[in-house]
């Protein structure tokens, strides 16, 4: 008898003993992403690379808020974001849920620039484990006037955090060059900022800019809406998606300017090809 009790009390103190240690490393690692929530904030900051878990989160995110959002996605030129250096990935910007498309339409996860506005609290904590960083945005620009006591060039902090995901790691970085939102997809040029094309030129060797186009569908399809669809204040039944070529930062203009037209116009064609698909 004796036998048995002791390997039942053996098991109980392991069991109990490996419980506390979980219970410690799960409260580490929290306040370990509350710090870097809060850093986040910091202009130019990069946090640590998403762990295995927020790669995932984000890729099951992507999918499941497209699917409760927008709807069923067509998408054409997926084959183009199988590259094998770094990608800076720029999109159209019409709607909110523009980031979750562009996530389930590459299958695979990424990290993003988001405006500071939106990385604070636990979205803050949400966004650091996923590998987002962050900028004060106005204007759709990046804009450090609210920052008291710093003399900071954001754009410039904001253009080399990019160059460094994009150099250190052949990382996809999604990065909005209109910067805000235009509902109306007019794409005119001066709606573009030269933020990404910076990050590129600054990231050099290999790294490529991958132009996408996104079109909602608002004509009724033979489905119902959900609630989460209507809660965005617009009907989608679903969305087309165009993945262009990759563009190697060596092929573009060393016009700042010049160069985030070419991406300008490559995302007009795109768009215009997931409306007629």
């Amino acid at each position: 008898m004796i036998a048995p009790l002791f390997l039942i009390a053996t098991a109980c103190a392991v069991l109990i003993l490996a419980g506390v240690t979980a219970k410690k490393y799960a409260t580490a690692r929290l306040q370990f992403w509350k710090r870097e929530g809060r850093m986040l904030l910091t202009p130019g900051y990069v946090p640590p690379p998403p762990t295995v878990w927020g790669r995932a989160f984000l890729r099951i995110a992507c999918r499941l808020g497209t699917f409760l959002t927008v709807g069923p996605l067509k998408v054409t030129g997926r084959e183009n974001a199988r590259y094998a250096g770094s990608l800076a990935v720029t999109p159209n910007h019409s709607h909110e849920p523009d980031f979750l498309v562009v996530g389930a339409a590459l299958r695979s996860s990424f990290r993003q620039l988001a405006s500071a506005n939106n990385c604070r609290g636990k979205s803050g904590i949400l966004a650091a484990w996923a590998g987002t960083f962050a900028v004060p945005v106005k204007d759709g620009k990046a804009d450090g006037s609210g920052l008291e006591g710093k003399q900071i060039n954001i754009g410039s902090v904001t253009a080399h955090a990019g160059a460094e995901i994009l150099h250190l790691r052949s990382e996809k970085l999604l990065w909005f060059p209109q910067g805000q939102l235009y509902p109306d997809n007019s794409l005119l040029p001066e709606q573009f900022q030269t933020g990404i094309v910076r990050a590129v030129k600054l990231a050099g060797g290999d790294t490529a800019i991958l132009p996408i186009g996104i079109h909602y569908l608002k004509s009724r399809r033979p489905m119902r809406l959900t609630w989460a669809r209507k809660k965005f204040g617009f009907t989608s039944f679903g969305a087309n998606v165009a993945i262009g070529e990759p563009i190697l930062c060596s092929s573009l203009p060393d016009d700042f300017r010049e160069a985030t037209e070419v991406i300008r116009l490559a995302i007009a064609d795109l768009v215009s090809q997931a409306k007629s698909m």
